[in-house]
Formats: C-alpha cells, sequence, structure tokens
C-alpha cells in the first residue's frame, strides 16, 4: 500500500513537472515570435551581465590605483628611513582586502556571464525545437 502511493506520489510529481514545463514553454512561444526575439531579449541579459562586470572592472582599477598609491607612499617612508605609522599599514590592509573582493566578485559575475550564455544556448536550441513542432502541427 505504502509503495502504490510513493508510486503514484511520483507519478503525479512527473506529471506536474510536465504539465509545468508545457506551461513554460507556451510562453515562451508566446513572449518570442520569432528567433531574433528570442535572440534579441538573451542579448540584452547578457550585455546586464557585461556591464556589472564592466562596472566592476572600472571600480577595481580605482581601487588598484588607490592601493598602489598608499603602497608608494610606504616605499618613500622606508626609503627615507621613517617608521611607517600604523595607520597607512591599517588602510594598505583595508585597500588589499577591497581589490581582492572586487577581483572575487569580477570572477564570480564572469562565471556567471558564462552560465547565462550556455544556459542561452541551451535555451535557443529547446526554443527551435518548439518553433519547429509548432510549425509541423499546424495546417
Amino acid at each position: 500500500r505504502a509503495a502504490a502511493r510513493k508510486v503514484a506520489d511520483q507519478q503525479a510529481a512527473a506529471l506536474q513537472a510536465q504539465q509545468q514545463r508545457q506551461r513554460e514553454d507556451a510562453q515562451m512561444l508566446n513572449a518570442y515570435p520569432d528567433e531574433a526575439a528570442f535572440s534579441a531579449a538573451k542579448n540584452a541579459e547578457l550585455d546586464n551581465f557585461e556591464q556589472a562586470a564592466r562596472t566592476t572592472r572600472i571600480n577595481l582599477q580605482g581601487q588598484e590605483k588607490a592601493l598602489a598609491d598608499l603602497l608608494a607612499r610606504a616605499g618613500d617612508l622606508e626609503r627615507a628611513k621613517q617608521p611607517v605609522p600604523k595607520t597607512l599599514n591599517d588602510r594598505i590592509a583595508e585597500q588589499r582586502t577591497t581589490v581582492s573582493n572586487l577581483r572575487a566578485t569580477l570572477q564570480r559575475q564572469m562565471a556567471a556571464k558564462e552560465a547565462a550564455r550556455a544556459s542561452t544556448d541551451s535555451q535557443l536550441r529547446h526554443y527551435r525545437e518548439l518553433k519547429a513542432a509548432d510549425a509541423a502541427n499546424r495546417p
């Protein structure tokens, strides 16, 4: 009895997933009347990823320059045989952390962009399959 209920639950879940996929497919076909519209929307999504990465790159460049300036100031003090103040060392450490975090953010953004690109390629193949099936079903 429990096994039969488990099988019935699994079948119901599979049917529900299939129905959800059919609804999503119908929405995709309605939202994108042709491949050009589909591609334009997906390219806009990829552009959003690229814009975020571009902003992070610009911010990273500024932060790297600030770190270089702090390091130069510390180097000047050391060459002049003067101690580097604790506040300057603390600012250098903070700036290194900021630069490191921005580099990690940029890597995550680029990975997300590549994942989105792969997903877009897969979605495009699926869209083409749906359009072909839709065309075959129309008289």
